[in-house]
């Protein structure tokens, strides 16, 4: 994996024809499943797709953050999303992938979710580390 961007809260990783997109956000004491029903809406409206999406499985990250992944398949593209509740704040992690390519992209990104520690940045006026 390497990165392709970062900016404004969003980084993307890229590895192949697979890309693997984090959102971080400040969403508080939003549920972890109503990020992961924005996440599902958010396929539902592709239109150039019939997504097949699985029932959201919960998880624990390595830093014993709570979390719920959902997978969606088409006829051509696999994708998985990841919500993670790192306390202040929430990552929404979506690997989107072809078909072929699916096997050998989703370990990889699944390990980059699982590790992933999220820090607040500093409020102003905080000295930094």
């Amino acid at each position: 994996w390497s990165l392709d961007s970062q900016s404004g809260g969003v980084t993307t990783l890229v590895s192949g024809s697979a890309t693997l997109t984090v959102r971080a956000s400040a969403t508080g004491t939003a549920p972890i499943a109503d990020l992961v029903d924005d996440a599902v809406a958010d396929l539902a409206t592709d239109a150039s797709a019939n997504w097949v999406i699985t029932e959201p499985v919960a998880f624990t990250t390595e830093a014993g953050d709570p979390g719920e992944a959902v997978t969606a398949t088409s006829e051509t593209r696999s994708s998985e999303t990841w919500v993670v509740d790192h306390g202040a704040i929430d990552t929404v992690s979506v690997l989107s992938a072809p078909v072929e390519s699916w096997a050998s992209a989703q370990p990889g990104a699944e390990q980059i979710v699982m590790s992933l520690a999220v820090e607040p940045a500093p409020t102003p006026g905080e000295a930094g580390p």
